[in-house]
């Protein structure tokens, strides 16, 4: 019975944790506006991406996105930064420093930008 109990909460909390990384899911993905690097994701980006420790050329994780040229490379050369950002959603990791989830504005601009071709400015 003990080992029922201990089996049920593993799975409660499992289903907890799951529901926890949920993120919003854009209402409209017609992207109605051009959405640029400069205009509109480099605070994004800055914010939740290119801080002390993560994607800022010094940090763990790979690349410096504290400028266009710097995630460039990451979009030009393979399909990560669309699959982790938009795909399956796990960037920013649960475990950054910083914050662990995109608003759901910024989710859909960040869609919109990768739709439009990455644009600069």
């Amino acid at each position: 019975m003990k080992k029922i109990s201990i089996i049920a909460c593993f799975f409660i909390i499992l289903a907890i944790w799951a529901c926890s990384r949920d993120m919003a899911e854009p209402e409209d993905s017609n992207c109605q506006e051009m959405v640029t690097y400069d205009d509109d994701i480099r605070l994004i980006i800055n914010s939740n991406c290119a801080y002390s420790g993560c994607h800022d050329g010094t940090g763990a994780a790979p690349g410096n996105y504290s400028f266009y040229n710097g995630i460039r490379s990451t979009f030009e050369n393979s399909d990560e930064f669309v699959n982790r950002v938009i795909s399956l959603k796990d960037m920013p990791p649960d475990y950054a420093t910083g914050p662990v989830a995109l608003s759901a504005d910024d989710f859909i601009k960040i869609s919109c930008w990768a739709e439009t071709g990455f644009l600069e400015n």
